[in-house]
C-alpha cells in the first residue's frame, strides 16, 4: 500500500481557483465538505443535531461498500476526493496514485471495483490509462476526471471506456452519484451478458 500511494505534494498554483476551492486541504475546509456531505443524507433535530432520513432502500446500498482508486496528480485534489467520497459510508478508498501508469499497476495489485481518473496527467494520461486498465481488465469500472470536461474530453475518455467524465468542480456534488450510477450499469450489462450466452 506504501509503494503505490504517492505522497509527493503537487503544485497547486497548476490548478483553477474553482478547484482548489473545491478541494482546499484546510481543517476547516475539510470540515465543511464533509459536514455538506452529510447535510444531504441527514435531516436536522430540534436540538441543531443530525438525524437519519435514510429510506430503507439505502441500508442495502450502504453496506454494498464500493473499493475505489484516486488517480490525480495533485496531491491536494486526491485528498479532497478521498474527503468527499469517505464522507458516504459505502465507499472506501483502498489507494491513491499521481499517474496513469501507477494506476495501471495499481489496479493490478488491488484489484479495485471502480477508479476515479484524471484525464490530464504526466507519465501517462487518463485517457491512455483507461484504455489499458479497460483492455487489461474489463470488469473494471473508470470514471473521468477533468477541470475541463468539454465535450470532446468526454468522448475520448468513453471511447476508452470509461463510463462518463465529472468536471472537477462538480465532484463535491456529482461524484458519488456517478460511482452508484456506474455500477448500477455495470451490473445490467453483466446481466445481460450473462442472460445472452445462457440462451445462446
Amino acid at each position: 500500500m506504501s509503494k503505490i500511494r504517492t505522497t509527493v505534494d503537487s503544485d497547486v498554483q497548476t490548478l483553477e481557483p474553482s478547484v482548489i476551492n473545491v478541494f482546499a486541504s484546510s481543517n476547516d475546509a475539510t470540515g465543511m465538505i464533509v459536514r455538506s456531505r452529510r447535510r444531504l443524507r441527514y435531516g436536522a433535530d430540534k436540538t441543531g443535531g443530525e438525524m437519519p432520513v435514510r429510506k430503507e432502500s439505502d441500508e442495502q446500498t450502504m453496506h454494498d461498500v464500493i473499493q475505489v482508486l484516486l488517480v490525480d496528480d495533485h496531491a491536494l485534489v486526491r485528498r479532497g476526493l478521498r474527503t468527499i467520497l469517505e464522507s458516504y459510508g459505502n465507499v472506501q478508498v483502498v489507494a491513491e496514485v499521481g499517474d496513469g501508469r501507477q494506476a495501471i499497476e495499481a489496479v493490478r495489485t488491488l484489484r479495485p471495483q471502480l477508479v476515479v481518473m484524471d484525464i490530464n496527467m504526466p507519465v501517462m494520461d487518463g485517457i491512455t490509462a483507461t484504455a489499458c486498465i479497460k483492455q487489461a481488465f474489463p470488469d473494471t469500472i473508470v470514471v473521468g476526471l477533468s477541470v475541463n470536461a468539454s465535450n470532446e474530453n468526454r468522448e475520448a475518455v468513453i471511447k476508452a471506456g470509461a463510463s462518463e467524465l465529472i468536471a472537477k468542480e462538480a465532484a463535491l456534488e456529482h461524484l458519488h452519484d456517478a460511482i452508484v450510477r456506474a455500477l448500477k450499469v455495470s451490473k445490467v450489462e453483466r446481466r445481460l451478458c450473462s442472460a445472452i450466452g445462457d440462451s445462446a
